[in-house]
């Protein structure tokens, strides 16, 4: 075999592999399909309502996948629901199943019965036709028909309510019967849990509550105390977020009811028993309207000869609302309704109502966790009986309309269902009588259809009718005649500008331009009005081109169109916005006054304007029309650096509002706000001396001087010790212009003079501080005898009973202070001190205060000031000596002998 032949048997080898390898995949594919189909060929249940995320997952596959509102249900599917979701199954025949979040469950069928594992999260449940068995950690609850109940399961255990009814709950501590009212509390291992608790009845889990009007609805709380003392404070919260942050209710309560206002919202709320939470849930209020009556309208009259009309029942659609009640009756009680049907959608069609009026009324139909009532107002009609056929009524195409008959396009004409019609005459001619038809055909339906291929219309104005034949051959009278234009190609009437929702403004109105775009020949006509049907024409003008100049029209809104014929472009609207209001000015006031100093700026400002997005401020001298200073600006203050250059006098600033133009709206101006005022220029009393952190010497007297050029209302010298200026050391009223100034003690001092002008103006300077030196101090003494170090002997004591102390003097002293210390073993004792002593010596005359031992002695130099108070002193100069007297020796005595006496 050549090396080609193998190459070719080894590619069909590869080949019937593959091939085998996809019939075998489209094989399983089959069998899991087959498995899957046959699975859910029998469903045990339906999702009737789901919130948010609810998904579901087939007992034999690993996939989970998406609810959706009708969803069927399968034996041993598991169903969870997310956070914030819910989901509520109802199963025929067992009852309904309201799972809350976090919610996961397993559907059973067991020898003919539905059972519900509840692996974890909560569920409310309803059985209706028979028992409904719940399994959570190895108790089972039965609840007999007519129970409600709920049931949370969770690792602290499992929590029972029955609410209504009865039930079994049968567990490792053997089985109890749970009534109306009961609440059952077990742990893990199926052990009753004593615990407090609120046993809530009112509202129900999740709970709906319908608000019509977009008010806050009253709902009320009930509950049971379990293991509570009867006069024990509960707190009920309510709050706009799960972990009540944001609490709206906080009521204190020892009963076991409560009520409280909710707005429309999703609102969170919780009963606690101090810090310990006994009782919690979710419910919303939802904003609801009420459906409408649509059709047949109010004082609608349906006219028939021999065979009941066919009536459509139509009406808007309510919100959360799966099913509708339709009555209608020939009383406005409704008692007795003719009609009492349960409806799907928003419609429905009858042909059993006779002669005479009758009145309708719809009810939206919610799931049962939602609570309130919404029924739309009633509306009333008539159907009468008459011995003749009535005319139909033509739809399409509209009067004065325009179509296109282009190759490829059909043209259809309708009129309104005839109840007693056995067929219709259409008739389309070029003229307005309809003698020479163009079109004559004779069809059952209360439509025809043109075919482009019968080439019976060519381009230009064409007329139609339409008439009815009754199954007893008589015929009606011809409906209106219309009219309607015929286009071999498209017909284009479209409005260019200005989009949709577009603003302009008011003053602009007469300028602005609207334009369109249109190939009909007919008359076209510009139309505004203030409503969207057009009801009423505020503009209605004829326009030969296609561009219409506005015209000024009030501010608020209002919608345009171009009408040719019976054909309109869509309603657009715009807004005609006034001009901006004049800004309310500030600073300065209306004729008052700015003050302002050599380098100081002026303010200006005013109330921010709504809508502006900048501002025009100008500010003119006097009656000049040049103003001397503008800009524009997005804030609503100003500071004019320039002012305090300007000539003192009167000026007048204006300040104007204007919003930019955008994709949405034209520019936007608004009134001029224009105020006088008063320029003064203010010169501050200048402070001349003490300079800025001057430092004066603590004995020189300071000297304040101050000048000012202004005539002076008042003035005031302060002295302060502080900064700010409080507490004032010293105060002059009307002060000098030079000031000499006591003696002040040592430290830092801010002084100013607070002045005002005669015309009003403070022209109070910045304050200048200055501080007061310490007092220096007078040299140290130079001490001349005794001599530091001498001895004092016995010698010198027998010829000199004194000791004199003699000292240098000392520039600036007007005294002397002497002092004597004592060397000891504890330290230095002072012996004496003199007084201020004007000489240069001092004598110390009783040597008796002496005793052996060292001595130190001390001269301080002293100056004395007018008020004889010592003002300045020296360090002391210091001398020592030392008394050297020898100790008397002990006494010698003689015997004394026999000493005689009493």
């Amino acid at each position: 075999m050549n090396d080609r032949s193998g190459r070719t048997l080894l590619d069909a080898a590869v080949i019937l592999f593959c091939l085998a390898g996809t019939g075998g995949s489209l094989n399983l594919f089959r069998i899991d399909l087959f498995q899957t189909m046959k699975t859910q060929m029998d469903p045990v249940g339906t999702i009737t309502f789901k919130y948010n995320t609810a998904q579901r997952r087939l007992a034999d596959r690993a996939l989970w996948d998406r609810l959706r509102n009708e969803s069927p249900v399968y034996d041993g599917d598991l169903i969870r629901t997310a956070e914030m979701s819910e989901a509520t199954i109802r199963i025929p025949g067992s009852g309904e199943i309201k799972l809350g979040e976090n919610t996961l469950i397993r559907i059973l069928m067991i020898n003919g019965k539905n059972e519900i594992d509840l692996a974890s999260g909560s569920l409310a449940a309803g059985a209706s036709g028979g028992a409904l068995v719940i399994n959570a950690g190895g108790n089972r609850l039965e609840a007999s028909a007519g129970a409600v109940l709920n049931a949370a399961a969770g690792d602290d255990g499992l929590v029972v309510q029955v609410s209504e009814g009865s039930a079994v709950l049968a567990g490792a501590e053997g089985s109890r019967q749970a009534q109306a009212g009961s609440f059952i509390a077990l742990d893990a291992a199926g052990a009753v849990r004593n615990e407090a608790a609120a046993a809530v009845f009112s509202p129900a889990p999740n709970a709906r509550f319908l608000s019509p009007r977009d008010e806050a609805v009253r709902v009320g709380f009930s509950w049971n105390r379990i293991n509570l003392d009867s006069e024990e404070l509960l707190r009920i919260e309510a709050a706009a977020d799960k972990n009540y942050t944001r609490i709206i209710h906080s009521l204190d309560s020892a009963g076991t009811s409560a009520a409280l206002d909710f707005l429309p919202g999703t609102w969170y709320w919780r009963i606690r028993r101090e810090n310990a939470e006994l009782a919690s849930g979710r419910l919303s209020v939802v904003k609801a309207a009420a459906p409408s009556p649509l059709r047949p309208a109010a004082g609608t009259v349906y006219r028939y000869r021999s065979r009941l009309p066919a009536l459509r029942f139509q009406w808007t659609e309510t919100d959360g609302a799966v099913q509708y009640r339709l009555e209608a009756a020939d009383n406005p009680g409704f008692s007795g309704p003719k009609i009492n049907a349960v409806v799907q959608g928003n419609f429905f069609e009858s042909s059993n109502l006779g002669e005479g009026t009758w009145y309708w009324r719809v009810t939206p139909l919610f799931p049962r966790d939602y609570q309130g009532n919404l029924e739309s107002p009633s509306a009333s009609f008539r159907i009468e009986r008459s011995g003749t056929l009535g005319a139909p009524v033509p739809l399409l195409p509209e009067a004065g309309g325009a179509v296109n008959i282009a190759a490829g396009r059909d043209l259809y004409f309708s009129w309104k269902k005839e109840n007693e019609a056995e067929s219709y005459t259409i008739r389309v001619a070029r003229d307005e009588s309809l003698q020479n038809p163009v079109i004559n055909a004779v069809v059952k339906s209360n439509f025809f259809v043109y075919r482009r291929e019968q080439k019976a219309l060519e381009a230009g104005r064409y007329y139609w009718a339409v008439f009815q034949t009754d199954a007893e051959g008589s015929s009606s009278a011809p409906s209106p005649v219309r009219s309607f234009t015929a286009a071999a190609g498209d017909i284009i009437l479209r409005a260019v500008f200005p989009p949709d929702n577009y603003a302009i403004a008011e003053n602009l109105m007469p300028d602005f331009r609207f334009t369109w775009k249109s190939n009909l020949s007919q008359e076209t006509r510009f139309q505004v009005s203030p409503s969207a049907d057009f009801s009423s024409l505020e503009i209605n003008e004829a326009v030969s081109g296609e561009t219409f100049h506005g015209r000024p029209v009030a501010p608020g809104t209002w919608y345009w169109r171009i009408a040719a014929g019976a054909t309109q472009t869509a309603a657009r609207r715009f807004t005609a916005m006034s001009t901006l209001p004049a800004p309310s000015v500030e600073i300065p006031p209306p004729n008052g006054r700015i003050a302002v100093t050599e380098g100081e700026a002026a303010d200006f400002s005013w109330r921010p304007v709504g809508g502006a997005d900048y501002y025009q401020f100008r500010l003119y001298p006097g009656e000049n029309r040049n103003p001397v200073y503008e800009q524009n600006l997005s804030g609503s203050a100003l500071r004019v650096a320039s002012a305090a250059s300007l000539a003192e006098g009167t000026y007048y600033w204006t300040v104007q509002a204007f919003a930019s133009e955008t994709a949405a709206a034209t520019r936007r101006t608004g009134h001029l706000s224009r105020e006088t005022f008063f320029l003064r220029k203010i010169r501050p009393v200048r402070l001349e001396t003490p300079e800025e952190n001057a430092g004066i010497p603590g004995l020189e007297a300071v000297v304040v001087r101050w000048n000012t050029p202004d005539v002076l209302g008042r003035a005031r010298f302060i002295l302060s010790r502080s900064s700010g200026m409080g507490n004032p050391v010293l105060e002059i009223p009307n002060p000098e212009r030079t000031l000499s100034l006591n003696r002040l003690e040592e430290g830092l001092y801010y002084w100013t003079i607070s002045a005002e002008t005669s015309d009003g103006f403070d022209i109070s300077p910045a304050p200048r501080r200055f501080r007061i030196l310490p007092v220096s101090l007078l040299p140290r003494p130079v001490l001349l005898l005794p001599v530091s170090g001498h001895v004092i002997g016995p010698e010198e004591l027998r010829t000199n009973r004194s000791i004199v102390f003699n000292w240098d003097r000392i520039e600036g002293a007007e005294a002397y202070i002497l002092t004597l210390y004592q060397e000891t073993e504890t330290g230095r004792k002072q012996i004496f001190q003199t007084g201020p002593e004007t000489g240069l010596s001092w004598t110390l005359d009783d040597l008796r205060i002496l005793d052996r031992g060292t001595f130190y002695w001390q001269v301080e130099a002293v100056g004395i000031g007018e008020n004889g108070l010592t003002e300045r002193r020296s360090l002391a100069g210091e001398n020592s000596f030392t008394l050297d007297i020898p100790l008397p020796r002990r006494v010698q005595t003689e015997e004394a002998g026999i000493l005689y006496g009493r």
